[in-house]
């Protein structure tokens, strides 16, 4: 049932897919939201197809997926969708393995996912951005959702307000002091005994390993380079990667010298 789709593309089914899903979102948008695709034409089928499109990743952006069916669906009313939404690593990997036409991706497609691809197939994967991450840091990791009972006095709170409460909680599971313990008593090991030149980075909402743990580490590293990096977790490297990069350009050329 899959031949008459793939006839059409498979590059051509993700992006048919993605222009298609704008009535959907149309009728669901509010009036205040800006339409993502109000510069382009709308979407005209060249040729009607059947059978099944398969669909594996990530299981956060299933919502949307549905959305995009939806709206597809409009257009070809024989084609049924079949989703295999384990996880993000899955969706790439679904594509050029023959599993699936088309991989949800919930974060940017990692270098060697491209390589993989490529080797397989003999091409690049065709990317199409349909979502930039959290609220107002674009390409950032998920974005968090605050629930509150209907009874709660508080109408709103601001980004800031909300880096605020994270910046100052202060977890006390069994499991988080445990973390804390094992973390304090691996710094008290040899630590001192640096004495290379050493960059320390702390996220301010670090919850894995607190920046007061960290800064106090490289407080025992002589001469230690230490930089509290705010309004970022744990995962820097995912989190703010042009920050991280900054400050490594920085300590290891302080002069600017290009090389």
């Amino acid at each position: 049932m899959r031949s008459a789709i793939e006839r059409a593309g498979r590059g051509t089914i993700a992006l048919a897919l993605a222009l298609a899903a704008g009535a959907a979102f149309a009728q669901k948008r509010p009036e205040s939201v800006k339409d993502p695709l109000a510069g382009l034409s709308a979407y005209v089928p060249s040729v009607h197809v059947s059978g099944v499109i398969r669909v594996s990743g990530s299981p956060q952006m299933g919502e949307l997926l549905h959305l995009y069916e939806e709206g597809f669906r409009r257009f070809q009313p024989e084609v049924r969708f079949e989703e295999s939404l384990k996880s993000t690593v899955t969706a790439v990997a679904g594509v050029y393995s023959g599993r699936a036409e088309i991989g949800l991706v919930g974060r940017e497609v990692w270098p060697e996912e491209v390589q993989a691809f490529a080797k397989a197939k003999g091409h690049p994967p065709l990317a199409i951005e349909v979502a930039t991450g959290s609220y107002d840091v674009p390409k950032a990791t998920f974005a968090l959702m605050i629930f509150v009972h209907a009874s709660n006095p508080v109408a709103s709170l601001s980004t800031e307000q909300l880096r605020r409460i994270f910046a100052n909680a202060r977890p006390a599971s069994a499991r988080s002091l445990r973390r804390a313990a094992t973390v304090s008593s691996t710094l008290d090991k040899g630590v001192a005994a640096i004495v290379a030149p050493t960059l320390v980075l702390a996220g301010e909402l670090d919850r894995v390993v607190p920046p007061t743990v960290t800064l106090a580490m490289a407080g025992r590293i002589r001469g230690a380079d230490a930089v509290l990096l705010p309004a970022i977790g744990h995962v820097t490297a995912m989190q703010a990667p042009e920050v991280l990069a900054r400050h490594m350009v920085r300590f290891l050329n302080p002069a600017g010298v290009d090389a």
